[in-house]
């Protein structure tokens, strides 16, 4: 019987795409620490039990049920119930604030899915990874792109599409500041919200995110290239398309404000499906800048899902 399986996954954060790239467009997600770790532990029992902050809850190999809180978890080994023999406890352990998201739901998908494949010797190419984790978000969510995921897969700095599916590693840093709103609308919500805005202005919207996608092409170069100059300035623009869909809030409104004061911030933009959530900053923050004591530590992590054996 192998021994216990561990798999890593790093959280996320969209720099470019929000809403366009659920229409086809083209969109840029980082992976960012902190992570959350999976430990798949294999038992003779016909039982899976998985333990977490969130809950401890035990179900049949063949009949897997974990409850609501677990649902990310319960349907990634939903797709593998057929092909368990014995079963296994699984350990979860999150450095992500649940409040704040940063993909959290999306990497521990990953990170689950990582250990279960390695554990069933399936393959664990990336791009299966990233297929599985995709069918797991959309049947929890109904909706999702998929790119938080490609971003805990890879690591960096990560271009992404679904029409069709890519997902392109660009770069392994980049220097970023996170201030949270202090609320956050649950991304199904906005995705609705959006989509029925679209459905009142379809030429409008078609034209924003027309435009969101020209500005993602421009902030891909800048990112190879280096030139944090002109991505800031193209945060500030895709800034400003994301208020044209009405998805801003007084209180990111007034962080972008206070980033743009900063002479170390080369630009900001709300960062997620908007009506509230977060606040992005390309650059570092000074001790004196306003927003120096609410920032969210993160960091981009160079390595995507890390799977060890032992």
């Amino acid at each position: 019987m192998l021994k216990s399986i561990v798999a890593s996954a790093p959280g996320s954060l969209m720099l470019f795409g929000e809403h366009s790239v659920l229409r086809g467009r083209e969109s840029l997600v980082a992976a960012v620490e902190p992570r959350i770790t999976v430990k798949l532990t294999p038992v003779k029992e016909k039982t899976i039990t998985v333990q977490s902050s969130l809950g401890t809850a035990t179900t049949p190999i063949h009949s897997v049920s974990l409850g609501e809180n677990l649902r990310f978890v319960e349907k990634a080994l939903s797709l593998f119930q057929r092909r368990f023999s014995t079963g296994a406890h699984i350990l979860i352990e999150s450095k992500i604030n649940p409040s704040v998201g940063l993909g959290s739901s999306a990497a521990v998908t990953v990170a689950t899915l990582a250990c279960l494949l390695r554990w069933l010797d399936l393959s664990e190419h990336p791009f299966t990874l990233l297929k599985k984790a995709i069918q797991v978000i959309k049947s929890v969510q109904g909706c999702g792109s998929g790119a938080d995921a490609a971003a805990s897969i890879l690591g960096g700095v990560v271009q992404y599409g679904i029409n069709p599916l890519s997902a392109i590693f660009l770069r392994e840093n980049l220097p970023l500041t996170l201030v949270y709103s202090g609320k956050k609308t649950p991304t199904p919500e906005v995705i609705a919200y959006v989509k029925s805005l679209e459905r009142s202005f379809p030429r409008v919207f078609e034209s924003i995110f027309d435009s969101m996608e020209q500005v993602t092409l421009q902030a891909s170069s800048a990112i190879c290239r280096g030139n944090w100059k002109r991505l800031g300035k193209l945060m500030d623009i895709h800034n400003g398309l994301q208020q044209a869909l009405l998805v801003g809030t007084e209180e990111l409104s007034s962080i972008f404000w206070d980033l743009k004061r900063s002479k170390s911030i080369y630009g900001a933009k709300i960062s997620g499906s908007g009506l509230g959530d977060s606040m992005i900053g390309l650059g570092t923050l000074k001790p004196e800048d306003p927003c120096f004591r609410k920032q969210i530590p993160i960091c981009v992590a160079r390595e995507g899902v890390l799977i060890d054996e032992g």
